[in-house]
């Protein structure tokens, strides 16, 4: 179904735009620093909020390498700062029609 919007969108000449992400995999390319710049400038997520969250994605560790990107996945914060992290596409898709 997929498949045949597209053909039927560039049949007509039209741009067809198509993102598709395995979002565990997305999950863990959120970059921290991004992260925390967009959560201001887009959310305006500022003061003890925005600590609280600072607080909960620096620090974390695995047995090898401190962690600098990525959300933890199966949490409850996880989707929604993989929001923040992605909300500009949705300005850019639109700026393009």
């Amino acid at each position: 179904m997929i498949l045949d919007d597209i053909i039927v969108t560039a049949d007509s000449g039209r741009i067809t735009v198509l993102v598709s992400l395995y979002i565990f995999a997305a999950f863990d390319v959120a970059d921290h620093a991004v992260l925390i710049q967009r959560r201001e400038e887009e959310f305006g997520i500022i003061g003890t909020c925005k600590n609280q969250i600072m607080s909960y994605l620096t620090g974390r560790s695995s047995p090898t390498v401190n962690v600098t990107q990525g959300v933890p996945q199966e949490s409850v914060l996880g989707p929604l700062l993989y929001t923040v992290y992605i909300a500009p596409v949705g300005r850019l898709i639109h700026h393009h029609s």
